[in-house]
């Protein structure tokens, strides 16, 4: 684990957080990071760890980074004040690659029975509310995971123009809730068949067992992504603070 932000180890963690920085700015129309971007005066990655830092029931954060935003990412841990940020470490060359490097930095700062939250820091308006509805579910009986998902309300065609009908899906977000031992156990398996997942459910789907469950996600907790993203960041930024929603529109 190298980085900046390496700090003194802390008391047991009953609840870590990861969150996946390691993304860049192609598709987004950027040759930065997207998540070091201004979004509403505030890093993309700056207003997820000041809702992380907010709740009360996140004991920890690990931020993974792409080589060579070590130090961006180290000044806005400081103006952001996350204290509870206890390490920066290197992510890969895929997702899950990034994925296990922060479920391995977690372990050293988790309980036994911790859960991990894994969230993209290409959503920046995460909220207290889904957090604590997200650890609630988590928290029930013979639950070995919680996703946050909402339904998908626009027509969805097939490659031959075809309506799909869309009762039956959803769109799946993140932060997703597991057992981190779970993962431990799940990641190491999906490297020895070299398969990668596109989050981390669908990894534990294939390798895991138990059911995963699923809370009602918010719909604008949305991953900034492409240059159309742009425009509507800005305007939920404009009505977001303190880990939540304003009740009105400025």
């Amino acid at each position: 684990m190298t980085g900046p932000l390496d700090r003194s180890p802390t008391p047991a963690a009953n609840v870590v957080a990861i969150v996946l920085a390691g993304g860049s700015g192609t598709r987004f129309g950027s040759d930065r990071n997207k998540v070091l971007l201004p979004i509403g005066g505030r890093s993309v990655l700056g207003h997820s760890l000041d809702t992380l830092e907010r709740c009360d029931r996140v004991d920890a954060v690990i931020v993974v980074v792409r080589s060579g935003d070590e130090t961006e990412v180290d000044t806005i841990v400081q103006q952001e004040r996350a204290t509870k940020v206890v390490a920066q470490v290197p992510g890969g060359a895929a997702r899950q690659d990034s994925e296990w490097a922060g479920l391995t930095a977690a372990a050293e700062f988790a309980a036994p029975g911790a859960v991990v939250l894994l969230h993209d820091a290409a959503r920046p308006f995460l909220t207290l509310d889904l957090l604590e509805r997200l650890l609630a579910a988590a928290a029930e009986p013979d639950t070995i995971g919680v996703i946050p998902a909402s339904g998908v309300a626009r027509t969805i065609v097939d490659a031959d123009g075809r309506p799909i009908p869309t009762d039956d899906l959803v769109r799946v977000q993140t932060p997703q809730a597991f057992e981190l031992a779970l993962l431990l156990d799940c990641y190491p398996k999906a490297a020895a068949e070299g398969f990668s997942g596109v989050d981390t459910a669908q990894t534990v789907q294939r390798f895991g067992s138990g059911p995963i469950r699923w809370v009602e996600g918010d719909p604008d907790n949305i991953k900034v992504t492409h240059p159309d993203d742009g425009p509507r960041a800005e305007a939920l930024a404009a009505r977001f603070a303190d880990g939540g929603w304003t009740r009105s529109l400025p």
